[in-house]
């Protein structure tokens, strides 16, 4: 969370607040980014070599939810850690170091019902 936290202020973004986590090890934040937007980040982590996924977001419809009561943008972040003390990576291990990566900010864009063929 720090590093998203310290990404979204090097990029002149202003944090908000933090909303309860729904299925989540992270919470959801709202920021307003530089061109004043108000997004609310879903987070999600893995770990090596699994890269966190949109398709993978529990409680989808309620995260659609809160970002529509904040009136915000719904954006995914995913941070994926990598522990350099095992060799396959992939281990978490107790006092271990770890590389974290940080995916990149992506906009969820909902697909809207196609009602001509329902």
């Amino acid at each position: 969370m720090d590093l998203l936290i310290t990404y979204l202020f090097k990029q002149n973004g202003k944090f908000l607040g933090v909303n309860d986590n729904i299925g989540n090890d992270y919470p959801h934040l709202v920021v307003k980014n530089p061109d004043n937007q108000l997004l609310y980040i879903w987070v999600k982590t893995d770990m090596y070599p699994t890269f966190p996924e949109i398709e993978s977001i529990e409680n989808l419809e309620e995260v659609v939810k809160l970002s529509s009561r904040f009136k915000a943008s719904l954006v995914f972040a995913g941070i994926r850690f990598r522990c350099v003390t095992s060799e396959e990576n992939n281990h978490t291990i107790c006092g271990a170091e770890y590389i974290v990566e940080f995916m990149g900010l992506k906009k969820i864009i909902l697909e809207e019902p196609d009602f001509n063929t329902l």
